[in-house]
């Protein structure tokens, strides 16, 4: 039980970071490429590799090849299956 909490720390401190949750906002409304999401943030390529690295090794979201692009969604699944741990 005790890795389980560890487990859902890490992902609330993951979450903690205004960045990411909006980097998830923007997700929400379906896959985007890191050049479309770069766009809705004043922070460098590297920076924001960074937070979606984070949110990727977290499971938060997925990373898909198409051609030369890499594209990010979120992985409603994980989620799903995170939220539920607090409704009991």
């Amino acid at each position: 039980m005790r890795k389980q909490y560890q487990e859902m720390a890490q992902i609330h401190k993951v979450l903690g970071d205004p960045i990411r949750i909006e980097i998830i906002d923007i997700l929400s409304y379906g896959a985007r490429c890191v050049c479309h999401l770069l766009e809705s943030f004043s922070i460098t390529q590297p920076t924001l590799s960074y937070h979606l690295k984070l949110l990727e090794k977290n499971q938060i979201i997925h990373a898909s090849k198409k051609g030369t692009w890499v594209y990010y969604e979120l992985n409603y699944k994980f989620l799903n299956a995170f939220y539920e741990e607090f409704k009991y």
